[in-house]
């Protein structure tokens, strides 16, 4: 295995240590397991081992789940749940922001690689994160400056991510990132410029410095600390686009 070639996958230096650590870990076990990654990021390394004849198999927590753990081993395997090290986590409490169970959670844990999707509801909030992590987690008692009760659970209350966003419908004159991102969220143009002369616009988890790139059905578009959209369906009218959506706010 060479380590230099597969490290030359990733471009920034973040992204070269987190593969580089991964990298170091592997070989010293039969199977090894990643933390949390990005679907951007878990195809690279996918494709990185699969060449060197790895056997990769993802999984979030959920089928729906975004933030993926790694299975990495040099046997293929069948799919077990129960060895994945993810475990689920229930913060009772209503009136939760998404923002906030992250910080309180990155903030306990020291940064956000031991976790994965996070799914606000109505009356609680429900969060993956490595098992190893979990007992951590659970003694948060406080977030967004309301009391919560955290603990391991073996259920989460929904069927998929359609329940926990907002179905939205709106038409744009062009299928362009910004045109999505400005109807969506109720920006204005200078607004959503903004957000992406600042880099923080992503479109299919990759950085979107280009506010005339084109979507496509079941694009998804991610703002830093505003949100997230899932494109569902794209129609084409006479002058305009018919877009539906899945908006989840931060």
């Amino acid at each position: 295995m060479n380590r230099q070639n597969l490290l030359k996958a990733f471009q920034t230096k973040d992204d070269k240590l987190m593969f580089a650590r991964l990298l170091d870990v592997i070989g010293r076990r039969d199977v090894v397991f990643s933390d949390f990654i990005d679907p951007h990021r878990a195809e690279i390394i996918e494709a990185a081992l699969v060449r060197e004849g790895f056997f990769i198999f993802k999984w979030g927590g959920l089928p729906v789940a975004e933030r993926v753990v790694l299975r990495i081993s040099e046997l293929e395997l069948p799919f077990d749940e129960e060895n994945f090290p993810i475990t689920r986590i229930k913060i009772n409490r209503r009136g939760l922001a998404h923002k906030d169970v992250l910080g309180a959670f990155s903030s306990a844990l020291g940064g956000r690689d031991k976790i994965g999707d996070i799914i606000v509801l109505e009356d609680s909030a429900f969060a993956l994160v490595k098992t190893e992590a979990a007992e951590t987690v659970c003694q948060i008692t406080e977030i967004g400056r309301l009391a919560v009760f955290c603990e391991k659970t073996d259920f989460i209350s929904f069927d998929s991510e359609i329940k926990c966003g907002e179905q939205l419908s709106f038409r744009i004159s062009s299928l362009r990132a910004d045109c999505a991102v400005a109807s969506a969220f109720a920006l204005s143009r200078s607004q959503t410029t903004e957000l992406f002369r600042k880099g923080r616009v992503f479109l299919n988890w990759h950085q979107a410095q280009d506010l005339s790139r084109p979507i496509n059905q079941n694009d998804s578009i991610s703002i830093r600390g505003i949100g997230k959209i899932k494109i569902t369906e794209i129609n084409t009218g006479k002058n305009s686009f018919y877009i539906k959506c899945v908006v989840f706010k931060n």
